[in-house]
């Protein structure tokens, strides 16, 4: 399945791997303000999902994939938050920031583990693929990739 936040209406789109659209999750509308919304969206493999509001306020909200909350916790490790990635080798969360040009590893109870400055402007997405990292920036139209080092 592909789950994807639609930021204004802070609706969960669902698509099946053949690309068929099933009935949405409706999101709380306290998490949306105008284009404020939901940035980043992450499964996770206890059949939940993380949504990343991108401000006001900064908190990460854990829901059932039925869109009852079941956990929420707030943190301010930067100005806004733009995109938000499950890594699950060690169960870590990461976490852009367009406005902070950042990006942060977090644990799953919100603490921060690790903090790099990447000087990406307008960085909205992050992924990782083994040890392989992307982050898009929008303003450029570029996928960075990064490699871990040995």
């Amino acid at each position: 399945m592909l789950y994807v936040a639609e930021e204004t209406s802070g609706n969960i789109i669902i698509l099946t791997t053949t690309g068929e659209e099933l009935d949405p999750i409706q999101v709380s509308k306290k998490y949306v303000r105008g284009k404020k919304g939901i940035e980043g969206i992450a499964f996770l493999p206890a059949a939940s999902l993380l949504l990343l509001p991108e401000k006001s306020p900064r908190t990460l909200i854990t829901i059932s994939l039925k869109g009852k909350e079941r956990k929420r916790m707030q943190f301010d490790y930067a100005k806004d938050y733009s995109g938000l990635c499950y890594n699950a080798p060690d169960s870590t969360l990461l976490i852009v920031s367009d406005q902070s040009r950042s990006l942060f590893r977090i644990s799953l109870d919100g603490a921060l583990l690790e903090h790099w400055n990447t000087g990406i402007r307008q960085a909205e997405g992050v992924a990782q693929v083994d040890d392989t990292l992307f982050i898009v920036s929008d303003r450029d139209a570029t996928l960075y990739r990064f490699e871990k080092r040995q």
